[in-house]
Formats: C-alpha cells, structure tokens, sequence
C-alpha cells in the first residue's frame, strides 16, 4: 500500500510538471479569396473538371522560390495543397464546371507552378495548362496560362492578394478559353 501510495504521488508530481509546458505550434494557415464570379450563357453544358494535377504542388507547404532556389515559406501552409485549392475554387467561382461527369466535354489541368519568388521584382506566379476533351476523350483544344502578379511588401498578407488576384486573372482567362473553345466546337 505503502508503494502504491509512493507511485501516486510521483506520478501526480510529474503529471504537475507538464502542464507549464506552452504550446509551440506557431504555424498559421493561408487561404485565398478569390473575387471573380464568373457569369455564364445557359446554352453552355456543364464541363466535368475530373482533376487538377501537379509534380510538385500537391502538399499543403508553401513553396517560394528566392535567388534560383526553392524553400518554403515561413511557418505558414496553405489550408489544402494547391491543387485542391484550385480545384475547389474553380467549382465556386466558374457555376458549368462540376465535379461530377457529364457526357459532352471534361476539362483537364495540370499546374506548374503556383508560389511566390522573391527578390529584386517579388512576384506571384500562377502557371497552369488546361486541356478540354469531348465526351470521347478527344482533345479538342489546350491552353497554358502564366500569369504573375506583383508582391507589394515582403508579407503574408501581400503574398495572399497577389495570390488572389493571380487566381482571379486565372479564373477569368480560363472561362475565356473554354467558352472560346465551345464556340469553335459549336455547342
């Protein structure tokens, strides 16, 4: 009983110890909030977006790119990896595009970059290429979009509204291609 006793009190003593310990977890979490709303004919057939792929960006760290080389950025992540993000964005903010198959057209995109560089000109840069199938897997058309924008302050919040405005000129130019690409292919 005695030991019993003894054992209790050590292990009541150390468990007093841990709770002076802080919480070290520093790292803050990034999400972009596009504005663009883009409007739509009806006439225009929902398009199956199957998926955004990348080599590189499918972790949720911020990758930025410094003098030529590559790091990531601070303690900070995005909410999901980029190319989900992009994916899900694209859903919100483009209403005929949808996660789900359709029998007329799907939509493929592969992203190559999609992180800030950092220098002399800090920049935000978006590079994707989107290629748009017919309900047979035809390709009928492809399109790569490169877009930067400028870094302002070496900050997080100016890094988010470049990356903002990046993926509304994303948004925007994709919604060009497609209905461009509809209109050749005679919807």
């Amino acid at each position: 009983m005695r030991k019993l006793i003894l054992f209790l009190g050590l292990l009541f003593l150390i468990s007093g110890c841990s709770f002076h310990i802080k919480n070290k977890n520093t790292i803050g979490y990034s999400y972009i909030m596009p504005k663009a709303n883009v409007r739509f004919d009806e006439k225009i057939p929902n398009i199956y977006l199957g998926y955004v792929d990348s080599d590189t960006f499918n972790t949720n760290f911020i990758l930025y790119e410094e003098n030529g080389y590559y790091n990531y950025y601070a303690n900070t992540k995005w909410l999901m990896p980029p190319t989900e993000i992009l994916k899900n964005i694209i859903f919100d903010h483009i209403n005929y595009i949808k996660p789900y198959p359709t029998t007329e057209y799907n939509l493929r995109l592969m992203l190559f970059h999609f992180e800030p560089h950092f220098g002399k000109d800090s920049m935000f840069y978006l590079k994707a290429k989107a290629f748009l199938y017919d309900k047979h897997f035809r390709l009928l058309k492809e399109k790569t979009f490169s877009i930067q924008t400028r870094i302002n302050k070496l900050t997080n919040p100016s890094m988010l509204k470049a990356t903002d405005e990046a993926v509304d000129i994303f948004l925007k130019d994709l919604n060009d291609f497609i209905l461009k690409s509809l209109k050749t292919t005679k919807i």
